[in-house]
């Protein structure tokens, strides 16, 4: 069994209570319904109408138990319903069907219902099921019909208080029970242990470029400290304006230098304790090319930046956003190895209330075949040593958590040849400055 987050072991809790729950409300109705169908005397035994009471209650317990076949069993019930009433009417010749038999019968068809997510399917099974006993009940003599009538309307209303009541409390009961069980797992959830051993794991694989990255201004330093010490040793009128020169341009690499390390820094930090902040989407994304764009470039990949104009805030952990981007750079470089045209874009623009930030490659494109697999737990087309399949998986987490959609599109021209792949993060705007001092909301 594959790793769980600490989402997913939550949402496995609320399932599995939930299931536990409605299995044993359902062997209660059971109970109730063998109770108020003995009343009916002799009919119940008849052989056809046992066999159909036996169906109406066991095939929703077959549908708990395996949730694919949840609707087409709720959908055979619902015919079964129907042959129990022409059973009982044409067969029988029953008047009327009492109302605390008919109870337990669609409840028992209903309630199981309310497994699935949303419930909308759930209230239009017990809609239609108690329109089906208006419709037969109809089927009797005038002065039958105007004896049930007002019963049947009683009986549906409590029906709907009491499968309305049970919804309620069984998502109450199922949320408090996941919150209690975890509360006993460790302080540092699981999701947290995996998002920082997956920074770890980035920050690992881009280390020899980012080493050249500083080595490079270092050089430099060393190099315009020279001039400045040669310039001292023999002065001359053009001393001091090389002192000077020199003096900037160390300022200017040691910055890189500062840049470089910062946001090393900020990636590899835990993200646990850090709250929701304005971010400049302009500077999430420097901040990712920082890291990367040496990684990127020498591997002989062109790097194409299309950023927005003006300001541009989200709102969200500015760490774990940048891991994201990071994650999606190194893959887009990974996807170009083989590609006659090496080029990565990355940049962001708005849509409406959305920010969509997009890192592009010119590779190959994702087979449909695999599309849906993509964001999946250690699923990778990459060889073993190369990847742990976790880096998308971990990155669509990472969006969850920030309120944003994590998508792909494989992108081709119109003779259907692959154009690369696009992935796009889509955030809520928090807010935009035009340039001149003006926000928007």
């Amino acid at each position: 069994m594959k790793a769980l987050t600490r989402n997913e072991l939550g949402r496995l809790i609320r399932d599995d209570s939930s299931l536990i729950v409605l299995l044993t409300a359902s062997i209660f109705v059971l109970s109730g319904s063998l109770w108020a169908h003995f009343a009916l005397n002799d009919s119940f035994f008849t052989p056809g109408f046992f066999v159909l009471w036996v169906l109406l209650h066991f095939q929703p317990f077959l549908g708990l138990m395996k949730d694919s076949l949840l609707k087409p069993l709720a959908l055979l019930g619902f015919v079964t319903l129907q042959t129990y009433f022409y059973f009982a009417f044409y067969t029988l010749e029953m008047p009327y069907v009492p109302m605390a038999p008919l109870f337990f019968v669609i409840t028992a068809l209903s309630m199981p219902m309310l497994k699935l997510k949303p419930q909308g399917f759930s209230w239009l099974y017990w809609a239609m099921s108690w329109a089906s006993v208006f419709f037969w009940m109809g089927k009797g003599s005038e002065a039958a019909v105007a004896n049930v009538y007002i019963p049947v309307m009683i009986g549906a209303g409590i029906s709907l208080f009491f499968q309305g009541s049970f919804a309620v409390v069984l998502g109450m009961f199922s949320r408090r029970l996941a919150s209690h069980l975890l509360a006993f797992g460790p302080k540092q959830s699981f999701d947290e242990k995996r998002i920082q051993a997956s920074k770890l794991q980035t920050v690992g694989e881009i280390t020899a470029s980012l080493l050249h990255e500083i080595n490079n201004p270092l050089t430099n330093v060393n190099g315009y400290s020279h001039q400045i010490q040669e310039a001292l040793s023999d002065p001359s009128e053009d001393a001091l304006t090389i002192i000077r020169e020199s003096n900037n341009r160390i300022k200017f690499n040691v910055d890189r230098i500062k840049d470089i390390t910062q946001a090393v820094r900020r990636l590899v930090r835990p993200s646990s304790n850090l709250m929701a902040e304005d971010i400049n989407v302009k500077e999430l994304l420097d901040d990712a090319l920082t890291l990367t764009k040496h990684h990127l470039r020498s591997s002989g990949i062109e790097v194409e930046v299309d950023f927005f104009p003006g300001e541009i805030f989200i709102k969200g952990n500015f760490t774990e956003l940048s891991q994201v981007l990071v994650n999606l750079l190194s893959n887009a470089r990974d996807a170009v190895k083989m590609s006659e045209r090496k080029i990565v874009s990355i940049g962001f623009g708005v849509q409406g209330q959305s920010v969509c930030v997009w890192v592009q490659d010119s590779g190959e494109g994702i087979a449909k075949e695999i599309q849906a697999e993509v964001f999946k737990p250690f699923f990778t087309t990459k060889a073993n040593e190369e990847g742990t399949g976790l880096g998308l998986y971990i990155s669509q987490m990472i969006a969850e958590r920030n309120s944003a959609v994590l998508e792909h599109e494989s992108l081709q021209d119109r003779s259907g040849r692959s154009l690369g792949t696009r992935f796009t993060i889509k955030l809520p705007l928090h807010h935009q400055s035009t340039g001149s001092g003006e926000e928007a909301a």
